[in-house]
């Protein structure tokens, strides 16, 4: 499903894949549409100004008319009734009421045995937008696109519908229906009558008193075929219309259950419990095969709303970051293709993960991983600079002199601002020092994050590479300057636990949050080296982090017996190894790097169990010799 102008990430699979420009346009409102780009949003609004709009016929300007009178006069009628302390009336008595001001002798259709679309439409409604009570005399489905609202049908209960579900307003049925105050739905709507409306319905199992039902994927086409060749119409009882109105019905009739649900099922399915079921879904499907923008248009939710599930607070700060972030230390640098590059960015913005992080000397050559990103931020994500978590350090060296290196005012300052020139950013979310200076008083490095802060360059500042002691005497000077730590970025795996050994107890204490690098033990948890060195590995190449010697018969041995262990579990060796960094809840987000978008595919997969048993857990201390 292409779409013209800017370039799309998130992709839309509400329902079939739909190729009219009706469906186009109004579900890429929600999600975008494929192709590999990233998503845009447009007001709807806006969007709809540009549709074209079917000219209101004489049939349906009366029947508006009549419904606008009806319901102001039923209003002003109950408001009178409570002003003077008098009985509501009786919803019979509503009902007849209502009736008298909606019926409209000179619509032909309304008593016809044959199925006929009386109209149709969609709209973006505003935070508490409502209808109602009124009576309508012809049937009406409303279709709930995204956002979240609420229906009440004459003195039944109030369900609460969220995207993925419609329901249906009988005729002659006092009805009330709201959209949400936070997120207001946003539906489409065909209103239909006849004779055989009510038999067909009778036989997809959804009533009056059960109006709720879900939008199935089988389902969608036929509507978008329906309300597409709806606009091309100008008469509402075109032939063409029946046609498209019948087959939509029989598919629902197709889809009905074999027996109606029950009134438990149907009201928690209408209440909140069913965003419950629906993050069920979500945590046991995570990246199967599909984007968080497709998850997000099946089960109603949009895609911000999605990636804050699985974000976790940085501490005591108001900073989130997703359980899995990624890290542009390899693969990234001036040597490196920059398609495989954008299309791993790409990719992990689609699978939800929005906290990329950067250093000043990350490439090769050192600042380039910068430039790199800050091609492609402005290319591809500049719309989308308000949902990223960007981060970068300084503390390594970078050029000649007593300035290229560690921490002092000067050297931090001018690295920052070398920084975000290269990635063509005002500021960052996270500037990190990068290293503990054993020269540098801590007084000044703690006092350089400080001023970058107050400077407007970065609106967070962390710690990265401290010792337990460290942390503490760095977190209270940041305090008392009035800019928190909120973040420590140590190494972390089942293989390195130095953290272990109180610098989370110091993390815990001080509200501190922590983002750990190297979950995988610089590669050795995966099933790279279960064969033993190849060729193209980096163990077998010129790295100085990963040498062959530090694989040893004994350490592989352990390798292939954590590989066995993860396959029991569902998982592959290297969604186990960030599983386990995750369990608990101490980590706020583990850290990856990756040099094929496969890779990151592979690793937020681990969401999906990041639990241990107690049995488990020994065993990985055991393999390990913990």
């Amino acid at each position: 499903m292409a779409m013209d102008g800017k370039k799309r990430l998130l992709s839309v699979r509400s329902g079939s894949d739909v190729d009219d420009e009706y469906a186009r346009r109004f579900l890429s409102e929600s999600a975008g549409a494929g192709g590999g780009s990233l998503a845009t949003r447009r007001s709807i609004a806006k969007e709809k100004e540009r549709l074209p709009r079917k000219p209101m016929t004489w049939r349906t300007r009366s029947f508006f008319m009549g419904s606008a009178i009806g319901n102001i006069v039923f209003v002003v009628q109950c408001q009178r009734m409570r002003a003077h302390s008098i009985p509501l009336p009786s919803a019979k008595k509503v009902l007849l009421l209502a009736a008298i001001f909606h019926y409209n002798p000179d619509r032909p259709f309304r008593d016809s045995p044959e199925l006929y679309l009386c109209y149709w439409g969609k709209e973006a409604c505003a935070p508490q937008h409502s209808f109602g009570p009124g009576v309508r005399d012809v049937y009406k489905i409303h279709f709930v696109h995204e956002g979240k609202g609420s229906v009440r049908v004459e003195d039944g209960e109030t369900l609460t519908l969220t995207a993925g579900q419609a329901f249906i307003a009988y005729p002659e049925r006092v009805v009330f229906y709201q959209a949400d105050a936070a997120r207001p739905w946003v539906y489409s709507w065909i209103a239909f009558c006849g004779d055989q409306a009510g038999e067909i319905l009778a036989r997809t199992r959804v009533t009056a008193e059960q109006p709720v039902f879900p939008m199935d994927t089988r389902l969608m086409p036929k509507l978008y075929e329906l309300l597409n060749e709806a606009e091309e119409q100008a008469a509402t009882r075109d032939l063409r219309l029946r046609v498209l109105l019948n087959e939509f019905f029989s598919v629902m009739v197709e889809l009905a259950p074999a027996s109606a649900p029950g009134q438990a099922a149907v009201q928690a399915q209408a209440k909140d419990a069913y965003i419950h079921r629906c993050l069920d879904f979500l945590h046991s499907h995570y990246g199967e095969e599909i984007s968080v923008g497709q998850l997000a248009a099946v089960v109603g939710l949009d895609r911000k709303y999605l990636s804050a599930i699985f974000n976790n607070r940085a501490g005591r700060s108001g900073l989130k970051l997703p359980a899995i972030s990624l890290g542009l230390w390899h693969n990234f640098g001036g040597i490196d293709v920059l398609e495989n590059g954008r299309a791993m960015l790409r990719r992990a913005f689609d699978l939800g993960i929005t906290h990329f992080d950067l250093a000043n000397n990350y490439g090769p050559p050192p600042g380039s991983a910068e430039e790199t990103f800050g091609r492609v931020l402005r290319e591809d994500f500049r719309p989308y600079r308000d949902e990223l978590i960007i981060s970068t350090k300084a503390g390594y060296y970078m050029w000649p002199g007593p300035y290229g290196e560690w921490g002092s005012k000067k050297y931090l300052v001018s690295s920052l601002d070398q920084s975000l020139k290269r990635m063509g950013l005002e500021f960052v979310d996270i500037f990190y020092h990068h290293r503990p200076d054993p020269d540098t008083p801590l007084e000044e490095t703690m006092s350089a994050l400080d001023l970058v802060v107050r400077q407007g360059k970065a609106l967070y500042v962390g710690l990265s590479n401290y010792r337990p002691e460290e942390t503490r005497a760095a977190a209270k000077i940041l305090k008392e300057l009035g800019t928190p730590c909120v973040i420590h970025q140590p190494s972390y795996s089942m293989m390195n636990r130095w953290i272990e050994e109180g610098l989370q107890d110091v993390l815990q204490e001080e509200g501190i949050g922590s983002i750990v690098f190297s979950p995988l033990e610089k590669g050795i948890l995966t099933d790279r080296y279960l064969g033993g060195i190849a060729p193209d590995s980096r163990a077998a190449g010129p790295s100085v982090f990963l040498r062959a010697e530090d694989l040893t018969a004994e350490r592989i041995g352990q390798v292939k017996r954590l590989n066995d262990l993860a396959a029991a579990r569902g998982q592959k060796l290297s969604q186990m190894a960030l599983s386990w960094v995750l369990r608990g809840g101490k980590v706020t987000s583990a850290l990856i790097g990756a040099s094929k978008v496969s890779q990151i595919e592979d690793a937020v997969l681990a969401l999906r169990n990041t639990s241990f048993s107690a049995e488990e857990l020994g065993q990985i201390d055991e393999i390990l010799g913990y």
